[in-house]
C-alpha cells in the first residue's frame, strides 16, 4: 500500500488547526483502498500554542506529526515539511493543503484519482470547470488577476492556476526538481508558483483538478499582499527571459545547422563530385543530428532524454518532423506564396520563418514536452 502525507504549514493557527487534522483524517476511508494517510503540520514555531494541541492529538494518533520548523516563512516550512515527509515518514505522494480550512479536505479525493491515473504533479485550480473562488469580490478579483499577469508573463496558459497551495506530487517528481532554483528562504507567498514552474521544467506529469476556495471563518491570513504582488511579477518576468532564452538557443542551434548544411553539400557535390541529391541528403541528416544534439544537450537540456530508450524516441520523432517541416511545411509555403505573389526570393525566407516556428513548437510540445495537460 502506497503512502500520502498531507503536508499544512501552519503559524498562529489554533483555531482551525484540530478541526483540520480530524477532517484530513476523515477521508482516509475515501482513499484507503490504495493509500495509507498521515498528516505532518509544518509548523514555523507558532507562539499561540498552535505545536502543543497537534502533539496532544499526535498522542492519540500515530497518522498525526508535528515538525517544528523554528523558522518563519512559508516556503522554509514547505520544503522542510518535503523532505521530512520524504525522508522520515516514507512518503509515496504528498498532499499539500493550507491550514486554515479555506481548502476543503474533501476534494482530496480528487488529487488521489489523478495520482492512481499516473500524473506526477496535481494542481488544485478554482479557475477551470468545477472550480470556485468564494472569496469577498476584492479577493476574487485579486486571485484571478494575479494568475492572469503570471500566465501571460511567463507565457504558459495551459496552466490556469498558479497560486494556490492545494496540490499533490510523487517522490519522483520531488527527486527531478531542482530546489536551488526554487526562492523557498523567503517568507513570501512566492514559493508556491515557483514549486509550480520547477514541476514544470522538470518535465512533470501535470493535471489540473477543480476546487472550491472559501474564506477563513478564524484567525488571520499571514499574506502580506503588496510584497507577493512584486515578487510574482518579478518571478513571472524572470521566467519569460528565460524562456526567451530558450528561443535563443534554438536559433543559435539551427543556425550551426544550416552552417553544417550548407558547408557539407557543397564540399560533397563540387569538390567530392558526388551527386547533387545524395549530397543534399547527407548534408541534411547531418544537420538534423547537429540540431539534435544541441536542442537535447542545451535548448531543452533540463527536458533531454534520460535513458537510451527515451534518446531513440526523441531522435526518430526529431527526424519526422524535421522531414515534415521541410518538405509540407515549407515546401507548401514556398508553392502558395510563389503562386499568389511570383516568385521571389524574399518567399523562401518567409517560408523559413514558418519552418522555424513549426520547429519549434513540435520541440517544445512534443519532443522536449514539460507534459502539461
Amino acid at each position: 500500500m502506497k503512502k500520502l502525507v498531507v503536508v499544512s504549514p501552519t503559524y498562529n493557527e489554533k483555531d482551525n488547526i484540530a478541526e483540520l487534522i480530524n477532517s484530513v483524517l476523515s477521508q482516509e476511508k475515501k482513499i484507503k483502498k490504495n493509500w495509507s494517510l498521515k498528516i505532518l503540520i509544518s509548523d514555523s514555531h507558532s507562539l499561540d500554542g498552535t505545536g502543543e494541541i497537534v502533539e496532544k492529538l499526535a498522542k492519540k494518533d500515530p497518522r498525526v506529526h508535528l515538525l517544528d520548523v523554528e523558522k518563519r516563512g512559508i516556503g522554509i516550512g514547505l520544503l522542510k515539511g518535503y523532505q521530512y515527509a520524504f525522508t522520515e515518514l516514507k512518503a509515496d505522494a504528498i498532499l499539500q493543503m493550507d491550514s486554515d480550512l479555506q481548502h476543503n479536505p474533501a476534494d482530496m479525493e480528487k488529487f488521489v484519482v489523478e495520482l492512481d491515473k499516473g500524473f506526477g504533479f496535481v494542481q488544485g485550480s478554482r479557475f477551470i470547470t468545477g472550480g470556485a473562488n468564494d472569496l469577498q469580490w476584492y479577493r476574487r478579483f485579486f486571485s484571478w488577476s494575479a494568475n492572469l499577469v503570471a500566465r501571460i508573463l511567463m507565457g504558459i496558459m495551459e496552466i490556469h492556476e498558479f497560486t494556490t497551495s492545494f496540490l499533490a506530487f510523487t517522490k519522483e517528481v520531488f527527486a527531478k526538481i531542482d530546489i536551488d532554483k526554487i526562492p523557498w528562504q523567503g517568507k513570501s507567498f512566492i514559493f508556491q508558483p515557483a514549486f509550480l514552474y520547477a514541476a514544470i521544467e522538470s518535465g512533470a506529469n501535470i493535471k489540473e483538478v477543480p476546487i472550491i476556495f472559501t474564506d477563513r471563518e478564524r484567525g488571520y491570513s499571514k499574506m502580506n499582499t503588496a510584497a507577493y504582488i512584486f515578487d510574482l511579477i518579478l518571478f513571472s518576468l524572470k521566467v519569460r527571459v528565460k524562456r526567451s532564452k530558450r528561443i535563443l538557443k534554438f536559433l543559435v542551434i539551427g543556425g550551426i545547422g544550416l552552417l553544417i548544411d550548407t558547408l557539407l553539400f557543397f564540399s560533397f557535390s563540387l569538390f567530392f563530385n558526388i551527386s547533387r541529391v545524395i549530397s543534399q541528403q547527407i548534408s541534411a541528416e547531418a544537420a538534423i543530428i547537429s540540431n539534435f544534439i544541441g536542442n537535447n544537450q542545451w535548448t531543452f537540456s533540463e527536458r533531454k532524454a534520460r535513458n537510451k530508450k527515451d534518446l531513440l524516441k526523441k531522435f526518430l520523432m526529431f527526424n519526422l518532423t524535421s522531414a515534415i517541416g521541410v518538405l509540407f511545411i515549407r515546401g507548401s509555403a514556398i508553392y502558395l506564396l510563389d503562386s499568389q505573389f511570383g516568385k521571389h526570393p524574399a518567399n523562401f525566407f518567409l517560408a523559413t520563418l514558418l519552418l522555424l516556428l513549426w520547429n519549434f513548437t513540435v520541440y517544445s510540445k512534443i519532443i522536449w514536452k514539460s507534459k502539461l495537460p
